[in-house]
């Protein structure tokens, strides 16, 4: 919100109100203009225009509703400037005459502060659990403030030092079912250590087409021994005794999803383990195993109990 007074008789507040404000560079504003004088006059049908720093007019707007004590405008639809900073604007009021009363043209500051667009960062399809000294894939995916922004951008993978330890670039198309989402897979080399890691991917700030601050996404997993057995879990309804997939299959910190039998192939280390699954619409199972090898077994999920509505008014 900017607001000037003018000294000239009779004296007026001229408000533009600008949203957002900050605006990052490149991207659309709104503007809207709110007049008000001493004595409260109807000035319905009275137009600004809004001019850059070089005088060009950027948008207008007619003054349409008046509440009693001030004329509010329309909407005004304007692009910010690519440049950061604050950028000396100009509303102009033009002379008229209201009722009797000569109004002289009018000029009021207006301030427009521009700052970089946000770069949003997202990693997905990383396992929790990755099997040290193996390569583990993940998708990274980044979104600017402009849409075709980030297409072919680079990335990076830094762990815990910051060391770079792996990079790429992001997908020249959007990610299917998005519209800006630019993404692409790499494969990070995990550490032989075993251990919790939190690394972070990256995509670096630019300037052109509009300038963008850097973004980043949090990568948090666990390094594991490899595992030495696996578990095969069949998972099917209790009573329909129906094979359910897409099953959520868990022995922490390793995990798995049922395929369209129903069925979840899991990697794991021997040790004892609390196997955990689930699915939106049934009751969590779980039951605890010693896993010394090539385990197998059957589970009946049972599903949830629907709320009798009429249960809801007795």
């Amino acid at each position: 919100m900017v607001t000037g007074t003018d000294t000239a008789k009779p004296p007026i507040d001229l408000t533009i109100d600008i949203d957002p404000n900050p605006v990052p560079a490149g991207r659309p504003a709104r503007l809207r203009a709110r007049l008000r004088g001493d004595a409260p006059t109807d000035l319905r049908g009275l137009s600004v225009d809004v001019r850059d720093t070089h005088g060009q007019r950027v948008a207008g707007m007619t003054f349409d509703y008046f509440d009693g004590k001030e004329c509010r405008s329309d909407h005004a639809a304007v692009v910010a400037p690519t440049a950061l900073g604050a950028h000396a604007w100009t509303a102009v009021v033009p002379a008229q005459e209201r009722r009797g009363v000569q109004y002289p043209e009018r000029r009021f500051p207006v301030t427009m502060t521009v700052v970089a667009n946000p770069i949003q960062v997202s990693a997905w399809d990383l396992p929790s659990a990755a099997v040290a000294g193996e390569v583990a894939t993940v998708h990274v995916g980044a979104k600017g403030g402009h849409d075709d922004a980030l297409a072919g951008r680079p990335f990076e993978v830094l762990d815990e030092h910051g060391e770079r330890v792996a990079e790429g670039h992001l997908g020249s198309e959007p990610w299917r079912g998005t519209r800006a989402l630019y993404a692409a897979s790499v494969g990070i080399p995990t550490p032989a250590e075993p251990g919790l890691r939190r690394w972070r991917v990256v995509v670096p700030g630019f300037e052109a087409p509009a300038p963008h601050d850097a973004g980043e996404a949090r990568l948090s997993f666990h390094t594991v021994a490899a595992p030495d057995g696996m578990v095969t879990v069949r998972v099917v309804d209790h009573e329909t005794r129906r094979p359910l997939p897409a099953a959520q299959v868990v022995l922490h910190p390793f995990r798995g999803t049922t395929d369209v039998d129903g069925i979840a192939r899991v990697r794991a280390g021997r040790g004892e383990y609390t196997l955990f699954v689930s699915t939106p619409h049934h009751k969590i199972y779980h039951i605890n195993l010693n896993i010394n090898n090539n385990t197998s077994i059957n589970t009946k999920l049972i599903t949830k109990t629907k709320p009798n509505i009429n249960n809801l008014y007795t």
